[in-house]
């Protein structure tokens, strides 16, 4: 069996189609910390059993028989594709006095142009859907030299976290011989020579590539990987992941590591100019040595002065400075090497989280906090940080990508979206210390008209007293009554924040179904700063849990909807919100849809990618073509359907109510214990009634 991801849907009626009678195996049992705990499901994390796969084609056939009986799926279908078809254009990015920038027309990939300047004719540089079976694999991370004479690009074929790293060369429009395997990204950093890349992967033992012991490399350009560099591993901390970024300068090289998606570890190298041989490792210097303590995003460096976002002794982050030299000298010299020197350099604001800092002008630093969920984006000058200038964003919204050409230019762009605006690129420079902006582009869906539709942020309590936040989206003029199709998703984890970000499957569900989505800010998230993560970690879990529940009580409360017509749906850490919620609180949702979710927490930390191919234990319906975090019009399209047909919702208004199908709860309750107790990892997309 191929190692995809997958979808898991359990919704049929029984008198037409039976649910797979499931072996229990009585006799197994596991022990965590002296406890048993039974997992008669086991078996099924062996994918390439006999019994595994006859178990997934028993549910595969289950589950298409299901869809396809669906008498308004081809409709939906049809509709959605047209609906959501629009362009999606990158920020410019400048090399070599030349602008490269990516647009997606509706094509499979993003195609990268390249321009002599702005005002110029775009030229097509790379068009991945040119590339054979081009179907088959998700396009990731695209990075260009310094001078724009070679791109690396990352494919994953089927869905899978594994990548494989091409470099083309962009002048013959031909891919170089060397491909670089067994990594999960992040993407590749330069060497300002243009000789090389480093990137971390995995290693290969017994033939097979492992999950763990990830180790960052050098790979010069024209060699074969098997000559690559080790840079830094921990053989001692396998769980440990790296990423490296050559600073701005290209003077030294920064190393994040880390053991969650929260804290990290900070080490530094010089990079003299020399050539990167077998022993470099050995000049990589720890700066902070935890990665458990704090969080440190590198920004720019002066010299040696090196600038950081950490949240290092405070809830909100702020802007310190560290003298790598300094550090670097002590640690080679063999002398006391203790606590690290951090000067402030810009507070901590009490008000608001500080998500990132970017340089674009000299001293001069962009601000991107995030306010009530919202961005909001400050400049300032690091000589005078009480003088600040902040721009004016159009609404409620998110800042995803900034570009510049730091320090060589002090022009930068960066991107605005919001739930009901899919993308304003604005091109900027400073002006005596203001901001001097203009739309450069604007992304625009034709069928998603911005004016048909409303979006509040709303405040309620959760359980213990609490103030969460929550945006909803519905139609302008929508009269609810207490039984409108409701969708409320969430995350509540690892410190990400969930900020309003264009969705426009959001949209088609509130315009053809007359429906309102929602978006609850639950704790677990970095919306509030560390505090706010804290209140929904570890033993204070059950908080993102009862928060979630809290967002559903309010829907229900303010007659925007009821329980019947109340669906919630997440991802990955998401989907174990969903999968806790409706085992907590069954009563109070009418359907539940995880997608790839972390569910089995007690297994988790010891089967979770231990094993290369092991994706997903248990399997429902397998899919090439859906990511970890991807979507597509046959996923989105089947999650309409499924909604329709089994609570009944109406997606034209010319189309009469479809008669609900009544299942047997207590086969929905037997298939989640099922899915909940045998899941070893991720499991797949879970679509259920209650």
């Amino acid at each position: 069996m191929k190692g995809v991801l997958i979808h898991f849907l359990v919704a049929a009626n029984l008198l037409k189609f039976p649910y797979p009678k499931v072996y229990r195996d009585e006799t197994f049992v596991d022990y965590f910390h002296g406890v048993e705990v039974p997992d008669p499901y086991h078996w099924l994390e062996d994918l390439e059993s006999d019994e595994t796969n006859d178990f997934v084609e028993a549910q595969l056939n289950l589950t298409y028989r299901f869809l396809s009986s669906i008498p308004n799926r081809q409709g939906i279908e049809k509709a959605y594709t047209k609906y959501i078809n629009y362009n999606v254009y990158g920020l410019p990015v400048q090399k070599a006095n030349k602008y490269f920038f990516t647009e997606n027309t509706g094509e499979h990939h993003e195609i990268l142009f390249v321009q002599e300047s702005l005002d110029a004719e775009p030229k097509v540089l790379f068009d991945p859907n040119l590339l054979p079976e081009y179907w088959t694999f998700s396009l990731g991370e695209m990075t260009l030299s310094n001078d724009g004479s070679i791109l690396a690009y990352h494919l994953s074929k089927f869905g899978s976290d594994w990548q494989t790293i091409h470099f083309r060369n962009l002048s013959t429009k031909m891919d170089l011989p060397e491909v670089l395997e067994h990594s999960k990204g992040p993407d590749v950093s330069w060497t300002h020579d243009n000789q090389g890349v480093f990137y971390s992967r995995f290693p290969v033992e017994d033939g097979e590539v492992t999950s763990t012991n990830n180790k960052l490399y050098y790979h010069k350009i024209g060699t074969n990987q098997s000559e690559d560099v080790l840079i830094l591993e921990f053989p001692m901390n396998p769980k440990w992941s790296m990423a490296a970024e050559v600073t701005d300068d290209g003077k030294y090289l920064v190393i994040i590591v880390a053991d969650n998606a929260q804290d990290n570890a900070l080490y530094i190298a010089k990079l003299d100019g020399s050539r990167i041989l077998p022993g470099f490792n050995n000049s990589v210097v720890p700066v902070i040595e935890s990665v458990h303590e704090a969080s440190y995003d590198y920004i720019t460096n002066f010299n040696s002065v090196f600038l950081f976002v950490t949240n290092k002794d405070t809830n909100n982050a702020r802007v310190i400075s560290i003298d790598v030299d300094k550090v670097i000298e002590s640690y080679m010299a063999g002398g006391p090497y203790g606590k690290i020197e951090q000067t402030v350099v810009i507070p901590e604001d009490p008000t608001k989280v500080l998500e990132w800092a970017y340089p674009i002008k000299n001293d001069t630093l962009l601000l991107g906090y995030i306010q009530d969920v919202k961005n909001t984006l400050e400049m300032v000058s690091i000589g005078n940080v009480s003088k600040r200038t902040t721009f004016t964003l159009p609404e409620h919204g998110h800042i995803g990508d900034v570009a510049g050409s730091y320090p060589e230019s002090d022009e930068f762009f960066f991107k605005f979206q919001s739930f009901l605006n899919p993308g304003t690129i604005y091109r900027c420079k400073i002006q005596n210390q203001e901001f001097d902006c203009q739309v450069y582009k604007q992304a625009k869906a034709e069928r998603a008209d911005p004016q048909k539709f409303v979006v509040q942020q709303k405040f309620f309590k959760s359980k213990d007293g609490t103030s969460v936040p929550m945006y909803i989206i519905h139609r302008k003029g929508a009269v609810f009554n207490g039984t409108t199709p409701t969708i409320l998703t969430g995350y509540g984890g690892f410190s990400e924040p969930v900020l309003p970000e264009y969705d426009i499957m959001k949209l088609f569900f509130v315009e053809y179904f007359h429906g309102v989505f929602a978006i609850a800010n639950i704790r677990g998230g970095g919306e509030y700063g560390k505090h706010w993560v804290e209140e929904g970690s570890r033993f204070k879990k059950q908080n993102t849990f009862d928060d979630f529940i809290a967002a559903a009580e309010y829907l229900i409360r303010a007659n925007y909807t009821n329980s019947k017509n109340l669906v919630i749906k997440g991802s990955s850490n998401g989907g174990l919100l969903i999968a806790a919620c409706v085992n907590q609180r069954p009563d109070l949702f009418g359907a539940g849809i995880v997608h790839v979710g972390v569910l089995d927490m007690l297994q988790l930390q010891y089967k979770i990618g231990s094993h290369a191919k092991q994706t997903n234990p248990l399997l429902l319906r397998v899919s090439d073509e859906h990511g970890h975090d991807e979507s597509t019009v046959e996923f989105d399209t089947d999650i309409f359907a499924f909604c329709a047909e089994s609570l009944g919702w109406r997606p034209f208004k010319s189309q009469p109510v479809i008669e609900r199908r009544n299942l047997a709860s207590s086969l929905v309750f037997n298939s989640l214990t099922l899915w909940l107790i045998t899941c070893a990892t991720i499991l797949p997309t879970v679509f259920f009634e209650l």
